[in-house]
């Protein structure tokens, strides 16, 4: 069994899996990593938020991560280009 925590509750699950659906992911800074992380989070059917104070670094996380998909589609590991609807938090 394993403990996860979300805010002041402990759930406990079975064979590593947590025993509630998360479905939206919130990304705080949209530098190398926080870009990454919102990408592979979104393209696994997350619902993302990424925040980060600096406005001109949202708009690079969103050009690096159609950038990043665009090559993924070129190498043929994903068969389509998906689009996504963004908010900008500053």
């Amino acid at each position: 069994p394993i403990l996860f925590r979300h805010g002041s509750e402990a759930i406990l699950s079975e064979k590593n899996k947590p025993t509630m659906a998360i479905q939206h992911v919130t990304v705080i800074g949209a530098g190398t990593m926080g870009n990454g992380i919102a990408h592979v989070f979104a393209q696994k059917g997350f619902k993302v938020n990424l925040v980060d104070v600096q406005e001109k670094q949202l708009e690079k996380a969103l050009q690096t991560i159609a950038k990043n998909l665009d090559r993924q589609v070129s190498k043929g590991s994903l068969t389509e280009r998906y689009s996504y609807l963004t908010d900008y938090v500053v």
